[in-house]
This record gives structure tokens, C-alpha cells and sequence, in this order.
């Protein structure tokens, strides 16, 4: 196909635009991904600390029982 000079440049353009989301999307999906398993991290060790708490409490009542 024999495309004119005005479409040529708007393909070009539209393809340079395209190509510079989709760099910017990428670095975006880069820092989302290292902030969710950050926040991973967080909630994990959280939920540990919080399982030792409950089963020291737990320890604790029983131990004051016997």
C-alpha cells in the first residue's frame, strides 16, 4: 500500500506515543509491584507477631490456672 506523507507521519507519531505509555506503564507496574510486596512483607510478619501475642496470652492463662 502506498500511504501519503500527512498518514505516514500520523502512524509514526501514534506508534511514538503508544511506545512512550507503554515505558511509563511499565516502570508504573515496577513500582506497584515492589509496594505490594512490601506491604506483603508488612502483613506477614504482622500476622506472625499477632499469632505469637495470642499463643503467649494463652500460655499465659493457662499457666495461671495449673
Amino acid at each position: 500500500m502506498i500511504f501519503c506523507g500527512d498518514v505516514m507521519a500520523t502512524i509514526n507519531e501514534t506508534e511514538a506515543r503508544l511506545n512512550s505509555h507503554e515505558a511509563v506503564c511499565a516502570l508504573r507496574y515496577e513500582q506497584i509491584n515492589a509496594r505490594l510486596k512490601r506491604l506483603e512483607g508488612i502483613l506477614i510478619k504482622a500476622c506472625g507477631i499477632m499469632l505469637v501475642g495470642m499463643a503467649g496470652v494463652i500460655w499465659a492463662s493457662l499457666a495461671r490456672h495449673m
